[in-house]
């Protein structure tokens, strides 16, 4: 299921109990959008309505609406700038560079 940003972006405005959100939403740059109302967003998305887990350490990388959005997006993997964050069985977060095409 692919989600997008308006839904996402529905969805935080709610959470967050704010007026309409852009694209660029970010804790931090967003009123409301403080340390303890990005664990209850956090929280909420795997709790209610998108059924994710989130691992504890990924609750920091997930600050932003883009962020939130490639990670639930990409089945759960958080894509930041050009490293991918890959999660094992156990939770742990291992790290991959992403790979750019060879030219032949």
């Amino acid at each position: 299921m692919t989600i997008t940003m308006e839904d996402l972006l529905t969805f935080i405005t709610q959470k967050l109990r704010c007026k309409a959100l852009s694209a660029d939403a970010a804790m931090g740059k967003t009123q409301g959008w403080d340390s303890m109302a990005q664990v209850e967003l956090i929280l909420s998305l795997e709790e209610r309505k998108y059924g994710v887990q989130v691992p504890p350490d990924m609750f920091g990388e997930l600050s932003s609406a883009s962020a939130i959005l490639g990670f639930l997006n990409s089945g759960g993997r958080c894509v930041i700038g050009r490293t991918t964050l890959l999660h094992d069985a156990r939770g742990g977060v291992g790290r991959r560079r992403a790979r750019r095409a060879r030219r032949g």
